[in-house]
């Protein structure tokens, strides 16, 4: 931190995730044997920003975890599934956090804070074979390519909260072919 008003960090981590006992089980009841422990080697690099006396708050980091062995769900038949692992995996992007204090007032307008959140990710299979089909360089389904969020907490007299949130998630891959995809989708939520 070269003052108070930014700062900069940097982490690396190794970790791993066991199996839960449904992913252990084949369909007949049995253990797989073959199934392993997910791994993952992660770094991430970013900057915070404090500004104009804490009323500005910024966040923005880069990210990639390389998974081993990553457990996914495997459909059989329409009602049966087992774990899997799925080679090795990529995931990697870029999340910005802003929190922005608008106004504050102990009177009418009260007080108004916006939060913001964006997350653009970029998930690919290095290495997947799966029936004898080559899944490398896929996306990952399931995941959105982005998501943006945005939310706005008024409280203009005591005892009056109104808060608002906007969610804006991107398309998405529907299976591991890349075949079938998921339109992106807009929500808007209110309540006091």
């Amino acid at each position: 931190a070269p003052n108070h008003q930014i700062a900069f960090y940097a982490s690396a981590g190794h970790g791993f995730s066991m199996p839960s006992p449904e992913e252990t089980l084949l369909p007949e009841g049995d253990i797989n044997k073959d199934i392993r422990p997910e791994q993952g080697i992660q770094t991430e690099i970013g900057v915070r920003m404090n500004l104009f006396g804490g009323k500005t708050l910024l966040d923005a980091a880069v990210y990639q975890i390389n998974l081993t062995n990553l457990l996914v769900t495997k459909r059989l038949t329409e009602d049966i599934f087992t774990g899997i692992n799925a080679g090795k995996t990529r995931h990697r992007g870029i999340e910005l956090m802003l929190k922005q204090q608008i106004f504050a007032s102990g009177i009418f307008p009260g007080n108004l804070i916006m939060n913001a959140n964006y997350t653009l990710s970029d998930n690919s299979f290095i290495e997947f074979t799966d029936n004898d089909i080559i899944y490398n360089g896929k996306k990952l389904p399931g995941i959105p390519s982005s998501v943006a969020q945005a939310g706005l907490n008024w409280e203009p007299i005591d005892d009056l909260l109104i808060q608002s949130q906007f969610l804006l998630v991107g398309s998405q891959y529907l299976n591991d072919a890349n075949t079938g995809t998921s339109d992106g989708y807009f929500t808007i939520q209110l309540k006091s």
